[in-house]
Order: C-alpha cells, then sequence, then structure tokens
C-alpha cells in the first residue's frame, strides 16, 4: 500500500469517528456545525478492466434498481446540472469529449436524471446537445488571468456553471505545472478557486479531483519535482480547511482510482499527456464511483414540473449476420424504438474481441478468422440486440509491404512549416491564414497496385458546415489528391482536380487512417480500413512525391504520418 492511500484512508477514519459530514449551505460560518473532509479514495476496485466490456453500472444496478423499481412509473426525478470543469484533460483533446461520453454512459445505465452544463462544447456524434456542453479548455491555468496571455479558469467560471449547478467536478492544475505558474502558492491559488465557484453557484457541491498520471506513470507536479508539495498531495488538506469553513466539497483522488501509465495502454503513442479512449474510461468511472450517491439522491427528491422521461422499448441491428474480411471492418448500426427515446445510444461488445472487435460506434474490425458475437445494449434500459460475424480471409486482397513510414522528423520535407512544425515529429498546423503546404523531396515507387493512409485528427472544432468546402486536409500521390473536410464529415477523391468520388458521415474527431489503395483500376477510399467508397480509374503513374495540404481556419490539425504500402 502506497503512501497516498495510507493518507486516504487516515483521512477517512477521521471523518468516520466525526459525526458530521463537509456538505450543507455553503457558508463560510463554521460556527453553525462541526464539519470533515468527505474523502473518496481509490482501492483495488476503483480500477476498471482494460477490455471495452468492463461494466462500471453493475454496482449501481444492484444497490439502487430495486429502491427504483417501488417509485411509480410517472415519477418524475430531478434532473441534476453537472458541470465538468478543466483543461484539455476535460476538453477531451483526440478523443471526441475526454471522460463525459463515459460518465453519461454509466450514470444513465444506473438510471440517473442529469445534464451538462457549460459554454464549451464538443463535436461527440454520440451525445444529443445537452450532453455536449462542458468546461474544458485546452492550456487553461486555474487563475486568476495574471498575465494576460493565458486563459484562465477563474475568470471563466460564470460560463462554465451554465448559470447555476448542483455539482462541479474539477480537475485542474497540469499547466499551472507545465509553465510554472502559481505553483508556489497553490494552496490559495486552489482554495480561492473553489470559493469562486460557489460563489457563482450556490448550493452546488464541488467534487475537487487530483490530476491524473501521465504516460510515465506520473502527475504534472511530480513530473516537474514537487514531489510533497504538489497539488496532488496538498488537495486533502485544501478540501479540508474548506469544509471546516462550511462549503461543501469533496476530494476524489481520481489519479489514485486510474493509476493511468502508458505501459498500460491508456495514452496513444504519440501523445504523453493525454489519456485515450480507455484511460478516459477509468477516469469515468472514478468520477462515476465519487458522485452517483449523490446524483440518485437528488433525482428521488422528485420535481413536478418536469417532463417524464421517455424510454427506449426495441432495439435492432441492421444485420443479424455479417462477414468481414480479416483486417478489414464493417459498421453495424442499431435502431432504437421509439425514435424520440430520450437515449437512444448503445454499448457496444464482442464475445470475443481476438476475432472481431467493436467500437463505441458499432465499427467492427476483422481480426482474425473465426465467428463472433457483436452486441448492442442500449445505455438506457439495457435492451440487447446481437449480430453473428464471420470473419473470412480475403483470398484476392494483396499482400502489402510497407514502402515508408514518414512521420516528418527526418527531414525529407519542405515547404510551408513556420507557424506548426513540431520538432518531436509530425505536423501540427494551427488556425489562420492561408492553406500550408509541405511535400516530400523524394519520390516513391510505390508501383501500380499500392495503399497509402494519412494519420490525422483535429482539435477545438467549431462546428463548420460540411457544404463549406474550402475548408480541408488533404494528401496527393500519383496525381490522386484524398481531401478530408468537417474532420471527417465529407471526404472526396480527385484526380488531375476532377472529383471522382465522395462520402459524407458523422464528425470523427479523434485520430484515424484516411487513405485509399489502388487495385487493378479499382481505388478503394477508406477511413480505418473501412470502405467509404470505390471507384474506378484506369491512369496511374509508378512514380510520385507527396504533397500534404492543410486549409483548416478555425481548428488545429495534426497529420501525425505518411505511409506508403506496395503490393508485392
Amino acid at each position: 500500500m502506497n503512501f497516498r492511500k495510507i493518507i486516504c484512508l487516515l483521512l477517512t477514519a477521521i471523518m468516520l469517528l466525526s459525526l458530521c459530514s463537509c456538505g450543507g449551505d455553503n457558508t463560510a460560518d463554521s460556527s453553525s456545525k462541526d464539519n470533515t473532509t468527505s474523502i473518496i479514495s481509490g482501492t483495488d476496485e476503483g480500477n476498471v478492466s482494460d477490455n471495452t466490456n468492463s461494466d462500471a453500472t453493475s454496482s449501481a444496478d444492484t444497490r439502487y434498481r430495486a429502491t427504483r423499481a417501488e417509485k411509480p412509473a410517472n415519477f418524475k426525478y430531478k434532473n441534476v446540472r453537472i458541470a465538468c470543469i478543466g483543461d484539455s484533460i476535460t476538453q477531451g483533446t483526440g478523443t471526441y469529449s475526454a471522460y463525459r461520453y463515459y460518465l453519461y454512459r454509466n450514470l444513465i445505465s444506473a438510471g440517473a436524471t442529469f445534464t451538462y452544463v457549460g459554454s464549451e462544447k464538443s463535436a461527440d456524434p454520440r451525445l444529443t446537445s445537452e450532453y455536449q456542453v462542458h468546461g474544458g479548455y485546452g492550456g487553461a491555468f486555474i487563475g486568476p488571468n495574471t498575465d494576460g496571455k493565458n486563459r484562465s479558469t477563474y475568470d471563466h467560471l460564470g460560463n462554465y456553471l451554465g448559470g447555476g449547478a448542483d455539482i462541479a467536478l474539477v480537475m485542474l492544475g497540469a499547466n499551472n505545472y507545465f509553465h510554472g505558474v502559481d505553483v508556489n502558492n497553490m494552496n490559495e491559488v486552489y482554495s480561492n478557486f473553489v470559493k469562486r465557484i460557489i460563489e457563482l453557484s450556490p448550493g452546488i457541491t464541488v467534487y475537487c479531483g487530483t490530476m491524473v498520471n501521465q504516460s510515465n506513470g506520473n502527475a504534472p507536479d511530480v513530473n516537474k519535482g514537487y514531489i510533497d508539495n504538489g497539488l496532488n498531495k496538498i488537495l486533502p488538506g485544501i478540501v479540508d480547511s474548506l469544509c471546516k469553513e462550511g462549503y461543501d466539497v469533496r476530494f476524489v483522488d481520481v489519479d489514485e482510482m486510474t493509476n493511468l501509465s502508458g505501459s498500460a495502454g491508456d495514452f496513444d503513442g504519440d501523445d504523453g499527456t493525454h489519456p485515450n479512449e480507455q484511460g478516459q474510461r477509468k477516469m469515468a468511472d472514478a468520477w462515476f464511483d465519487a458522485i452517483l450517491d449523490q446524483v440518485l439522491e437528488i433525482n428521488d427528491k422528485g420535481d413536478s414540473s418536469a417532463s417524464v422521461v421517455k424510454h427506449p422499448e426495441s432495439v435492432k441491428l441492421n444485420k443479424e449476420t455479417a462477414t468481414v474480411f480479416k483486417g478489414n471492418k464493417i459498421r453495424l448500426t442499431a435502431t432504437v424504438k421509439p425514435s424520440d427515446a430520450k437515449h437512444i445510444g448503445c454499448i457496444w461488445s464482442s464475445s470475443d474481441e481476438s476475432i472481431a472487435s467493436v467500437d463505441t460506434f458499432g465499427l467492427v474490425s476483422g481480426v482474425k478468422t473465426g465467428t463472433a458475437t457483436i452486441t448492442a445494449k442500449t445505455i438506457d434500459g439495457g435492451l440487447v440486440a446481437t449480430c453473428e460475424v464471420t470473419v473470412s480471409k480475403d483470398e484476392n486482397a494483396p499482400s502489402y509491404k510497407t514502402l515508408v513510414s514518414d512521420n516528418f522528423n527526418n527531414g525529407s520535407w519542405e515547404g510551408d512549416d513556420a507557424n506548426g512544425f513540431n520538432g518531436g515529429g509530425w505536423y501540427r498546423w494551427f488556425p489562420g491564414g492561408s492553406a500550408k503546404t509541405v511535400t516530400t523531396k523524394n519520390s516513391y515507387e510505390a508501383g501500380k497496385n499500392f495503399m497509402i493512409n494519412m494519420a490525422y485528427s483535429a482539435e477545438q472544432n467549431t462546428g463548420i458546415s460540411q457544404s463549406n468546402l474550402g475548408y480541408f486536409v488533404s494528401f496527393e500521390y500519383s496525381g490522386y489528391e484524398l481531401r478530408v473536410y468537417n474532420c471527417g464529415g465529407m471526404v472526396k477523391l480527385f484526380k488531375d482536380g476532377n472529383e471522382l468520388g465522395s462520402f459524407t458521415g458523422e464528425y470523427v474527431l479523434k485520430r484515424h487512417l484516411y487513405g485509399f489503395s489502388y487495385n487493378n483500376g479499382v481505388i478503394t477510399v477508406h477511413r480505418d480500413y473501412e470502405t467509404l467508397f470505390t471507384v474506378k480509374s484506369s491512369s496511374i503513374s509508378t512514380s510520385s512525391k507527396v504533397t500534404v495540404v492543410s486549409s483548416e481556419p478555425s481548428r488545429v490539425t495534426n497529420i501525425q504520418a505518411i505511409i506508403i504500402r506496395k503490393a508485392q
């Protein structure tokens, strides 16, 4: 047992010995009652399994379904307004909506009634608009802002609280330690920050979370040398002091409960700071365990003015059986009825991920030959539909050999890199100005049958309309240009400036592989090896340079690799 866990258990024991808990009327008058810190710390049970089939709501089903079954069918639960406040870890850089989607999934599966509040908005197609808002902003400091150069969360709290919230989930401080801002007076800065939240939203409960580990297994303060006086170590004391002043503030050791690390697969390989989808699931489970009791208690107070929530009554997949080639992908879709049910999303899982895996959108990947059952379970109510997927080998598919895998760190590119080249590899272009272009110095001999991919993602999406075709990211090889518009909402293929085909779908803000293969006159355009469309074209050059273009005035674009494979 590590030192932090011992401290958490000691504080918990102190809390239990006292006969009062932190909470109540959010005033600074501590004479009316005794207060102590409410501690929610990590245990072995706090960590979730790495696979997507883990269900953080199973204990909630056991604890609450029975009591809720006693309420009348038309009972109107009181809605809980939740403000998720933080920096890019809360915003969800590269992961749609960070932990917020998985927290939504857990709470709805547990029967909770809630909405998110905030002035920022993600572009997560898994969530309706009322669940896309939040208070996370990349690069933000705790504040207040003193230099005018960086966003202070303190200064934006009025917007992040959305006119009033019942619960605030706060996880901040990473950028303070990265940039050395207020790190030596963190106690005062953080305390004033929490008091400002309560001042703006009286009656709110503030859950203060520790900063999660980076991929090396250390939190940002420890990485910067703050071993004993960093925020994660002093946060329990800050919360305890605030509680003694009469504020409803609770400590959540998200860091301990998640224990994120690169070796556990919680981060993408090119980013040691922002958790990937697996890491975000672990964060969501930590917050869920912390707030569930209070959310359901507020729900059960009832609200006669609320609307009765319409629940799903059935779910059906577009296929009951399907076949996919090994290495390829197919998309399953779930239809939930009635269509006006409030929550129509599903949790996807596979009976054998070593044969066929499935993501949170129903995209099935053929891993190896065999058969697996793909299940879609409604988030609300747990209704189930299944599809039996057979993975087979495509005997006609060419075997490829990687010709080049270039992440822009070998000096073989030329062009406009004045505002965006990241010396650690890959291109990171910031919004504004005209299109930016780079071209390989070398030509590649990929032959007449080949495959080329671009690893691409975008940040700070502002919801540019798909109809605005002046904004895109593209790559060109052998006269063929593949353009990605609107964060993947539209993909077009051109040959010598003439459009050959297109695909229109949903936003896919996180990183994906966009590309095409040329095989005996048939071009297949794909995203993560899922076929988007095919066209025929007879003209091909066996030798060509690669040209990459970024034309996005309102988004940070990350082009992380170009991969060319030659058919053997």
